[in-house]
């Protein structure tokens, strides 16, 4: 089925003089790109976004004849560079990028009651329920959090079931799915933010690095590359997996102590504009194609 696709990129591609494909993903569009060089295409790369098991299959073959296969985070690298025949391959680290200069610390709206919030599908995966159970773990301590959840999802109705079986609906928002201007004004409206995901499919979370950017307390799960973006305790705290206690002791620490909240927040800001700044990111791309003999 792709084939024809292929073949369609490959006259494309000598009509416009397009001498390099860079592809963002590895499922069928990888293998598109390796079938379009298989026709006599132009030399092609992949970024990994994500674990491979959630790619599909025939990686080797996706990725052999790349000029280089990028990954978002360490620990994806590590997976790629396994798969056989890839142990030589340019494998470099790029992370995702976040506008640095758009999403930028603000004064915040600041409420009675700490808030914090999460941005992100509403799926089991994100954690939400361990956020929720953390709250309620908080309230048994005298200690009062109110909760933003934003994005949409198949989850949606069990987490209103959840907020309801936990008593917290006077203490959970759900907002749905948020523009980008409105994610902005919520970063600018909390004291810090928290995301407890699970499993497969986490790598490099987005809203982590927007969260960040704004100078924002992160509470995060131990997933995918998040423990190369947060060092725990200095701009940002990590926890287990389905760890409820370990958020608990996480938010009650930036309840109870402001200055540290601040502290952890004003590091976060300056670790997004090292290392994750869009500019810096497509830039560290496009040298790595130009390393590879594309590009102009």
């Amino acid at each position: 089925m792709l084939v024809p696709s292929a073949a369609e990129l490959v006259r494309l591609a000598n009509e416009r003089r397009i001498d390099h494909v860079h592809i963002h993903s590895c499922a069928n569009a990888a293998h598109l790109g390796a079938l379009s060089h298989a026709l006599g295409g132009p030399p092609y790369s992949v970024t990994v976004h994500g674990d491979l098991s959630v790619y599909g299959v025939d990686h080797r073959a996706k990725m052999l004849h790349a000029s280089f296969v990028s990954t978002v985070t360490a620990p994806l690298r590590e997976q790629v560079i396994a798969v056989p025949g890839l142990a030589t391959k340019r494998v470099p680290v790029i992370t995702m990028g976040v506008d640095t200069e758009r999403f930028v610390p603000r004064e915040r709206r600041r409420s009675t009651t700490f808030t914090i919030a999460t941005v992100a599908r509403l799926n089991a995966m994100k954690g939400h329920r361990y956020v929720l159970e953390a709250m309620k773990m908080l309230s048994s301590r005298g200690i009062a959090v109110r909760y933003i959840i934003a994005g949409d999802g198949p989850f949606r109705a069990d987490i209103e079931r959840i907020v309801r079986d936990l008593e917290l609906t006077a203490s959970v928002e759900m907002r749905g799915t948020l523009a980008e201007s409105e994610v902005l004004d919520l970063l600018a409206e909390i004291d810090a933010f928290v995301l407890a995901s699970e499993g497969l499919g986490e790598a490099a979370p987005v809203s982590v690095m927007e969260a960040m950017s704004m100078g924002r307390p992160v509470v995060c799960s131990k997933i995918g590359g998040t423990p190369d973006m947060l060092t725990n305790g200095v701009d940002g705290l990590l926890v287990e997996q389905r760890d409820v206690a370990g958020i608990a002791d996480a938010l009650a620490h930036l309840v109870e102590d402001p200055r540290a909240a601040e502290s952890l927040g004003a590091a976060a800001r300056a670790r997004a504009v090292a290392a994750f700044d869009y500019r810096r990111c497509a830039a560290m791309l496009a040298e790595q194609i130009r390393a590879s003999g594309g590009g102009r």
